[in-house]
């Protein structure tokens, strides 16, 4: 709902994203997942990792 505000050519200053908030996964005790969200960003790496090869071995 809110990729328009971060699309080219959107100004961005404090006003346009005060309002903004950040969705992060919680755990059971309400804390942030950080083990959840690092866990995450290692299965993105790794399947970006994968894809750049295919793309080497295509050539």
């Amino acid at each position: 709902m809110i990729e328009h505000k971060y699309s080219h050519g959107y100004k961005r200053n404090k006003e346009h994203l005060a309002g903004d908030k950040v969705m992060l996964p919680i755990t059971d005790s309400g804390e942030p997942d950080y083990e959840y969200m690092e866990q995450y960003a290692k299965n993105m790496m790794l399947r970006k990792y994968h894809q750049y090869l295919a793309f080497l071995r295509s050539r």
